[in-house]
């Protein structure tokens, strides 16, 4: 099976969005079911499993000012989504069809 067995998400997102961002890692990991490895340059760092469960989470700096660094081990599983498994192909089927639609 190819494909891959982790995500890596850099980032540098707004002030405004900071504080939610991360949650779209926790999907992102229970629609492919990979890990998925959230590094951010300004605000929150996350690491989280195949299941969408959060195993780290920080700011970008710590306490006392120092830059955070998340580390955790994280086991690839097998990719069992429907859209990894179907490649999208039923997926891309149906946003032609819709779109034959639309126009008809």
């Amino acid at each position: 099976m190819t494909g891959s067995q982790i995500l890596a998400i850099p980032s540098w997102d707004w002030g405004s969005i900071s504080s939610v961002r991360w949650q779209s890692v926790v999907f992102r990991s229970v629609e492919n079911r990979i890990p998925d490895v959230k590094g951010e340059a300004g605000f929150d760092s996350t690491i989280t499993d195949a299941n969408g469960i959060v195993l780290e989470r920080t700011n970008f700096k710590t306490s006392n000012g120092e830059q955070a660094i998340l580390v955790q081990n994280v086991h690839p599983t097998p990719r069992t989504a429907p859209f990894t498994i179907t490649g999208g192909l039923w997926f891309g089927v149906l946003v032609v069809l819709a779109a034959i639609s639309r126009y008809v």
